[in-house]
């Protein structure tokens, strides 16, 4: 299973660790704005506009826009619950959550004060 990694102690884009690697995933940008017109409003001096950036841009109900936005995140493949107790023994405490607009989990390896 893939996993989105990153490292508590890193606030850039460096290698989380020795096992992950750079992989494309879709990942949903999902607003509580009305309308891409609301958003604009509110944010098109900061953000640019909402079709400037993504595709697959649509609206959910009457409340929410979403938009497809790909990036390339570290990744990292664990295929066993014997592979993840490895990866705890290597790297110690990590925290597994999922990713909210992503369809993978998250692993955080946990080495620095986040709260």
């Amino acid at each position: 299973m893939k996993y989105i990694v990153k490292r508590s102690s890193l606030y850039n884009n460096e290698k989380p660790c020795n096992e992950a690697f750079l992989c494309a995933h879709k990942c949903w940008d999902i607003r509580y704005y009305g309308s891409e017109e609301t958003f604009d409003f509110h944010h098109s001096n900061t953000e640019g506009t909402w079709r400037g950036k993504g595709k697959n841009h649509t609206k959910i109900g009457n409340t929410c826009i979403k938009r497809q936005i790909d990036k390339e995140l570290w990744t990292v493949e664990i295929s066993s619950i014997r592979e993840l107790n490895k990866f705890i023994a290597k790297y110690g405490k990590i925290i597994i959550r999922p990713w909210e607009w992503i369809s993978y989990p998250e692993i955080e390896i946990y080495d620095d004060y986040i709260e």
